[in-house]
């Protein structure tokens, strides 16, 4: 029962170290209780490298589309629930 919880608290330290889950844990195997210190003691890795071995990139929020024809975005059902349609 006790390995069992050392090498579920060493999945836990992978993820949240940023860490390959078969190294921590396969340390964890062999050395029970000091392989999970090791990794919870050293720093957490930062991604540089997305799937595939592309870059991580960010994509930056372009401008706000407004409504075709009209310059303040109003629909012609917005004016049409606001009294403004003219026949």
């Amino acid at each position: 029962m006790l390995y069992a919880a050392n090498l579920l608290a060493a999945y836990e330290i992978a993820r949240y170290r940023n860490r390959p889950v078969a190294v921590v844990c396969g340390l964890s195997a062999l050395l029970p209780l000091l392989g999970p210190l090791i990794f919870l003691a050293s720093p957490t890795l930062e991604a540089h490298a997305g799937e595939g071995g592309m870059p991580l990139e960010v994509e930056e929020p372009g401008p706000a589309v407004v409504g075709a024809g009209s310059p303040s975005g109003a629909t012609s059902r917005s004016w049409v629930r606001s009294g403004c349609h003219r026949p």
